[in-house]
């Protein structure tokens, strides 16, 4: 059979032929190569004129950079040779010889040699790795390199020497390939943190109800009732709290329940705070004087009797209008919208508003004074 094997420098490629030179060897055939200081028992160097007729039948002839070889160099246009070396060629296998050539492309290489290739091998190391690419068609293939013929091979598979190949042999080229990544490799990189720092953002840092981890979190709490569930049980609990106080003041007063701890303690918080057991009323020094100077205990109880209502609105000196209470306090959270609605009449209604008996008789007039017509 006609082997080609070919690949750029550095490739591999002899080390691909003397790992393929010691297979034959240890199946017992004969091997002849040019192949600079190939030191392993049985290789022997190529006859004068290195012709392939010359070796025994059933030799494996092999030649390395065979495009220096003048019968194999591609001659232009010239479809067949004349050289005999190269038709006999046609008939080699009536012989038993294997022929391997190497080289660097298909296109260094005659045109009646390609036509008569059985199996060509083509190496690619890719960034500098640590192996190679290994193609395979049954025939020449001008263009290995492409993708359409890559996708044409046979087989594919990866080629790593063996570290002890290299001291069988000297390499016509020194190896100074490193591994490279491509750039596209760091700009993917750099994407695939960004993408995660954003998604972690979007999930622990972010306020998103859609995203943020947490807010997910209280919107399922929401939606199946277990916040509710705390806030009730939180007002529950302060109910309770003011319940108890209550309960305080009014089991306290009783006789019975003057000794019980919780009845002495809340005697003693009664004392300090300048209470009385007496009355329910909370006595205070008052100086109609000094109305800011007027001291109430810490903690006492008092009865909301009103609450601030919205009794007029007036225009500050910066032009803004601002809601006024039953007391004349400024009411800042009312809007200047409310003052307008205010002013043009539509006044909100009182609820809390108790009645006189004047009013009730005024009332009660009118109504009868509609029924009587």
């Amino acid at each position: 059979m006609l082997i080609l094997i070919t690949g750029k420098p550095g490739s591999f490629k002899t080390a691909k032929t003397a790992t393929l030179a010691i297979a034959y060897l240890k199946e017992g055939r004969s091997v002849y190569t040019n192949i600079d200081q190939f030191d392993y028992d049985g290789v022997q160097k190529l006859p004068e004129n290195a012709d392939w007729r010359d070796t025994p039948d059933g030799s494996v002839v092999i030649y390395d950079e065979a495009q220096q070889f003048e019968f194999f160099q591609y001659k232009g246009r010239e479809k067949l040779s004349s050289d005999g070396r190269v038709k006999e060629l046609e008939t080699h296998r009536h012989s038993g010889h294997d022929i391997i050539l190497v080289t660097q492309s298909p296109s260094f290489i005659h045109n009646h040699v390609l036509s008569l290739v059985g199996s060509h091998y083509h190496l690619h190391r890719a960034y500098g790795r640590g192996f190679a690419d290994v193609f395979l068609w049954r025939y020449a293939v001008t263009m290995p390199d492409s993708t359409g013929a890559k996708n044409k091979a046979e087989s594919h598979e990866k080629f790593k020497p063996d570290s002890k190949i290299f001291e069988q042999y000297k390499s016509t080229t020194l190896d100074t390939h490193k591994l490279r990544v491509p750039p596209i490799f760091w700009k993917l990189g750099g994407f695939l943190v960004f993408v995660v720092i954003l998604i972690s953002y979007m999930v622990f840092g972010s306020d998103n109800p859609f995203l943020s981890a947490h807010k997910i979190k209280d919107n399922i709490d929401a939606s199946t009732g277990k916040k509710e569930q705390h806030t009730v049980v939180s007002s529950q609990a302060a109910s309770v709290t003011s319940d108890k106080i209550l309960n305080l003041e009014v089991e306290c007063r009783k006789g019975q329940n003057v000794e019980k701890p919780e009845c002495v303690e809340w005697f003693n918080k009664l004392t300090k705070n300048g209470g009385s057991v007496g009355s329910d009323k909370l006595q205070i020094a008052y100086n109609p004087n000094k109305p800011y100077d007027t001291k109430l205990p810490d903690n006492y109880m008092i009865q909301v009797n009103d609450y601030p209502r919205l009794s007029g609105c007036m225009t500050l000196s910066s032009g803004k209008l601002i809601g006024i209470d039953q007391q004349g306090n400024y009411m800042q959270n009312i809007t200047e919208a409310d003052c307008r609605k205010y002013m043009n009449g539509y006044r909100p209604f009182d609820y809390s508003h108790q009645q006189n008996n004047q009013e009730t008789n005024i009332t009660q007039s009118k109504i009868n004074g509609v029924t009587s017509l």
